[in-house]
């Protein structure tokens, strides 16, 4: 039991101590292949490693597979060659002593470490309640908390002494890391913190994601502890495994717009059993938002990607529906007849407005009605089902279709590009295998 809590402390106090040191030139770290290296054949055509980077379904995953990979062999050698350094470096400190490393452990520095003050553990105790049983005694707890709070001492106190020996014995590690490359993130969205601060931290969460709520006081401990010096942007990532958490990102970003964003993360994020729609609208109308305004944000998608398809009069008006599902919702909002070229037109015109859910993927699409066109046609009602590229409807004459999604669609077209309803391909979603154009004509894409 005590070697292993010995190799568990000097595993500790080599992490500890590394974090504080720097790293040597050192030897080539492990990277990525060189842009000509064949990686495959095909036809007796050489498939390169620069082919596979280039590729537009793999060519992304496979870097952020790759990178991770390479980071990760990188850490268990550092970590194992940093352990081999602070055992040796505690070797010498023991043979001072003339003691084997065991026993200069266990008799020398552990006992060299003070024992915790009443205060101490009743600073810990606190720190850590919502962490204990609803029912325990501060009393009862004490000597288990007296003992974390020791071994917390003896961690540091250690650290400590690896790091000056390290210093003294001017010990590092030079193994270099590896070259792959650095990603640049946008530090876009809501924000808290100075905008000149020397530290901005990027983070991408989901409101349904349990682990992601467990992370919150540990970012809201950085932003007190650093008040003043870090600015924190938080962006959405939905994932696919979460069929609230898309909806929930568009609450966000609806309520963002009333300036009332952080309120509404902290409510989400505080309980995450109340994010279906009409509790995001309750928990709005609970902070002080405009209700009103919210629900027209929220149900009309102005918070999704959005890709326009303008149709001329003589493009062919027929619409399709744009992937396999359940018509959920169609609400008709009358309006104007502005030029349907105009991006206001998205929010004035006359419009239907269809939600469609299949597979748990939720996609809205708008009949917009256009200069010319005086007339919408929706055949199908709620409750059908709708396969892909099935005709669902007419727009009479000169108009456009809006076809919205949540972040993690994978476009498969850009502005300009001609498309053809029932047939091509304009993203690809998570939980289906593709979503084809609605209409046919020139496609133009939002991201709001």
């Amino acid at each position: 039991m005590r070697s292993a809590s010995l190799h568990a402390a000097l595993a500790l106090a080599s992490v500890l101590a590394c974090t504080r040191t720097g790293f040597g030139p050192g030897s080539p770290g492990t990277g990525p292949l060189p842009p000509a290296t064949e990686m495959a054949t095909f036809d007796g055509t050489p498939i390169t490693y620069a082919d596979v980077v280039a590729d537009k379904e793999v060519g992304s995953q496979f870097k952020q597979a790759e990178s991770k990979a390479l980071q990760d062999v990188y850490e268990v050698r550092k970590k194992a060659v940093d352990q081999v350094i602070t055992r040796r470096l505690l070797e010498g400190e023991a043979a001072k002593a003339k003691k084997p490393l065991e026993e200069w452990f266990q008799k020398d520095f552990l006992n060299s470490v003070p024992e915790p003050s009443e205060p101490e553990v009743k600073a810990s105790f606190e720190e850590h309640r919502s962490q204990l049983p609803p029912n325990a005694s501060y009393e009862e707890l004490k000597p288990r908390i007296a003992q974390f709070v020791r071994q917390e001492k003896a961690r540091k106190v250690l650290a400590s002494l690896v790091e000056d020996l390290k210093a003294k014995h001017n010990a590092k590690v030079t193994l270099a890391p590896p070259a792959v490359a650095r990603v640049e993130v946008a530090a876009t969205g809501p924000s808290r913190g100075p905008a000149t601060a020397k530290v901005t931290i990027v983070e991408f969460s989901d409101f349904q994601c349990p682990f992601c709520s467990r992370a919150l006081p540990a970012v809201e401990r950085v932003m007190k502890d650093y008040d003043g010096k870090v600015r924190l942007v938080f962006r959405n990532f939905p994932l696919d495994m979460h069929p609230l958490a898309g909806k929930a990102a568009e609450a966000g970003a609806c309520a963002a717009d009333q300036n009332k964003f952080w309120e509404m993360h902290d409510r989400m994020f505080g309980d995450q059993n109340k994010l279906a729609v009409a509790d995001l609208k309750k928990t709005a109308r609970d902070i002080g938002i405009d209700g009103a305004r919210f629900d027209k944000c929220l149900d009309g998608g102005e918070k999704r990607t959005r890709i326009s398809i303008f149709l001329s009069v003589f493009d062919v008006h027929v619409n399709r529906s744009p992937m396999a599902g359940v018509v959920r919702q169609v609400r008709y909002q009358r309006g104007r007849f502005l030029n349907a070229m105009n991006a206001v037109s998205a929010e004035h015109n006359e419009q239907n407005i269809v939600t469609l859910d299949g597979s748990g993927q939720v996609v809205i699409f708008k009949q917009i009605a256009g200069l010319l066109a005086r007339r919408i046609v929706f055949y199908p009602k709620v409750g059908d089902l709708l396969q892909r590229g099935q005709r669902v409807g007419l727009i009479k004459f000169g108009s456009r279709v809006d076809v919205l999604f949540d972040a993690d669609a994978r476009l498969q077209v850009k502005v300009g590009d001609r498309v053809r309803g029932g047939s091509t391909v304009i993203a690809y979603l998570p939980a289906q295998s593709e979503l084809v154009a609605a209409g046919g004509a020139s496609a133009n894409e939002s991201a709001r």
